[in-house]
């Protein structure tokens, strides 16, 4: 609504329509699109148990990082160092438009460096489906199809719901409020933590992500309509 509303607002000012018709529409409730989400270790193991690997790999590096799906699949060879454990994203490459650092969890090591030794130097992509790069769009199929053979009840967890899991196993797991903010990112316009409360170190990243507890409880999601 907000989109054809912008549309229709040039279209009048040009003349080309008389009025916009969206300013005559109600809007609906965002309470309907109310979600909280929490996807349990044993589920996450069962989901990807049932996904090809190089999905699975996408699935596990979002539980144990709290990246969005764009983040993973955009990454790339140039942003990761392995052996300070950092993935550094440019703030070309992140919804809140600054750059951020992410800690490699310890339990990610062994597949990072995996997918390393395959490395195409033609190609810096890190996640990759039969040597070509993988788009946003691809990753639906998988997970919506593993959840069939599965026969998951509704409401179905999404891939978004993995970092609303990560957020959740980082506090439970008492990792400082500044760390998990610093991690997660910002997509307001706050400054960030790094310039109100001095830089974190990549040593307290890890520290930090290495503390990390996976396994808080079970499967829990709420809509607006069944909470």
């Amino acid at each position: 609504m907000s989109v054809l509303s912008v549309i229709f607002g040039v279209l009048t000012d040009h003349r080309l329509v008389e009025a916009n018709p969206c300013r005559l529409s109600p809007r609906l409730s965002e309470k309907s699109g109310l979600r909280s989400a929490y996807i349990g270790y044993n589920d996450i193991v069962r989901i990807t148990d049932q996904c090809p690997d190089w999905y699975a790999d996408i699935v596990w590096t979002s539980c144990l990082t709290g990246m969005r799906r764009s983040e993973i699949t955009n990454l790339r060879w140039r942003g990761v160092n392995l052996r300070k454990q950092i993935i550094t994203l440019h703030a070309t490459e992140v919804k809140e438009s600054r750059h951020k650092r992410i800690p490699i969890h310890m339990d990610l090591m062994p597949m990072s460096e995996r997918l390393g030794k395959i490395r195409d130097l033609s190609d810096d992509s890190v996640f990759k489906v039969n040597g070509h790069k993988i788009d946003v769009q691809s990753c639906k199929r998988p997970g919506d199809r593993a959840l069939d053979k599965l026969q998951f009840p509704k409401p179905r967890p999404r891939f978004h719901d993995l970092r609303h899991t990560w957020l959740i196993n980082a506090r439970v797991s008492k990792t400082d409020h500044e760390i998990r903010q610093a991690i997660l990112g910002y997509s307001d316009r706050m400054l960030p933590v790094s310039e109100r409360y001095g830089r974190i170190s990549d040593d307290e990243l890890v520290g930090a992500i290495d503390m990390l507890v996976t396994n808080n409880g079970e499967t829990e999601i709420l809509t607006a309509i069944n909470a």
